[in-house]
């Protein structure tokens, strides 16, 4: 049921099972075995959870996977040691199991930092960024250890989707005059928080097509070491698109002057608006060979 939905939380189990499938509100896929198994009535709550009926042969079977407050929601009762278990789990994030609305168990995922996550806050700080937030949907024991090893002063937990846009737009509130807030995300979660940041920038590659639809930046590869590295050819470019103004302006209007006064025809003047435009277009081929 877990391979229909777009979260990453999702997909990890997803891949842990070796599962595959397709959006709906009914949608098939393979069990274990190999058999054909459909879902029907399937319903994902964003932030919260998934529930369905799993259909194999003339079995159907109510199944329910999220927090554990939306079990609660749909009449599970929650055993007190499963609370007890996430509150004592500094690193991990709990999926909780119900199976004909009946608690079954639960999966624990741990956090696996992408490759180059380590020096990003450090990289980011060396560029000018003022400040770094993470915003989570995980638990606060959770995030606290995987900020700590980000190196991120600041994080905000247990997070839904609104809870991220609330965020965001308290920190847009509390930023300077022209100053900007970047937003990175993977997740359909994410979409409204990337389209309401100044910058959204979503993975391209795993990510969902909502969260790419939002953003102005999209990462292909899902290399977050890449964050940096577009700061630094959008700053390169800024800075070339700034020399071909300044030059072409300058150029234009010393012949504009000369030509007011006499000292140059109409060749010299054809010749010099050719020569910028020439020379603008040479100095901005250098943008397609920075080496970041």
């Amino acid at each position: 049921m877990e391979a229909f939905s777009t979260h990453p939380i999702a997909k990890a189990v997803v891949a842990a099972a070796r599962g595959g499938g397709e959006e709906g509100g009914r949608a098939e896929g393979k069990d274990s075995g190999g058999e054909t198994v459909l879902v029907e009535n399937l319903k994902e709550i964003r932030g919260m959870g998934i529930s369905g009926e799993v259909v194999s042969g003339s079995f159907t079977i109510p199944v329910a996977a999220g927090k554990a407050e939306f079990l609660s929601s749909l009449g599970v009762g929650i055993p007190d040691a499963a609370f007890a278990a996430d509150a004592g789990s500094a690193t991990a994030t709990a999926v909780h199991v119900a199976v004909r609305g009946v608690y079954a168990g639960r999966i624990e995922l741990g956090d696996e930092l992408r490759p180059g996550a380590r020096s990003l806050a450090a990289e980011l700080g060396a560029l000018g960024v003022k400040r770094i937030v993470m915003l989570t949907g995980d638990g606060e024991d959770a995030a606290r250890s995987v900020a700590r090893e980000l190196g991120i002063k600041e994080f905000r937990a247990g997070l839904l989707p609104e809870g991220k846009l609330e965020a965001l737009n308290e920190i847009k509130a509390q930023v300077p005059s022209g100053g900007r807030v970047a937003f990175v995300g993977d997740g359909m979660n994410d979409a409204p928080v990337l389209m309401a940041a100044d910058i959204g920038i979503a993975m391209g590659g795993l990510g969902s097509d909502a969260a790419i639809e939002a953003s102005v930046v999209v990462i292909m590869d899902d290399r977050i070491e890449r964050v940096p590295q577009a700061m630094r050819i959008a700053a390169r470019t800024r800075s070339i698109v700034f020399q071909n103004i300044v030059f072409a302006l300058g150029v234009k209007a010393v012949f504009l002057a000369l030509g007011a006064s006499g000292g140059a025809g109409m060749w010299e003047a054809v010749i010099a608006d050719v020569g910028v435009a020439l020379a603008a277009i040479l100095n901005s081929i250098r943008a397609s060979k920075l080496k970041v």
